[in-house]
């Protein structure tokens, strides 16, 4: 009886399992020497599109990215909004990624503001999805009848 019980938690359990779904945007630009140029393919964060994630991809981010840098003489001012699907858990260690890979591909950074945030529920909303919440129902109520 007892395994026949473990089984069916397990069933559940399993069949709970849901992929994150997040909003996703990208808009912004990028001006060289006073040249403007808008990101290609913009999906405006106003109006942002809804995707399922990867399995590997555990959370939610909100990132926004200012940074006047210089390369070669030329000055590179990158303005960029960014919601997405991600594996990154910490903002800040994000951002400082982002500030080193940019001196490793030979710029030099005058000025850098980044601030990334990451959530790990749908749409980094607050409250579980209906499936979810039925799923915890089931188990409560199994987890009465074998306290019994």
């Amino acid at each position: 009886m007892k395994y026949q019980l473990a089984s069916l938690i397990a069933t559940i359990l399993l069949a709970g399992t849901y992929a994150l779904s997040c909003n996703y945007c990208m808009e912004g630009s990028i001006t060289v020497n006073g040249n403007k140029s808008d990101i290609p393919d913009q999906v405006k964060c106003k109006t942002p599109q809804k995707m399922n994630c990867s399995e590997s991809q555990v959370s939610c981010m909100t990132g926004t990215i200012t940074a006047n840098l210089t390369k070669d003489g030329a000055i590179e001012l990158r303005d960029v909004q960014i919601r997405n699907c991600s594996d990154i858990t910490d903002g800040e260690a994000s951002c400082k990624e982002a500030k080193d890979a940019n001196a490793k591909d030979g710029y030099t950074t005058n000025s850098f503001k980044c601030k990334i945030d990451v959530c790990s529920s749908d749409y980094c909303n607050a409250g579980s999805s209906p499936e979810i919440s039925l799923m915890m129902g089931l188990l409560t109520v199994l987890a009465f009848l074998v306290g019994q």
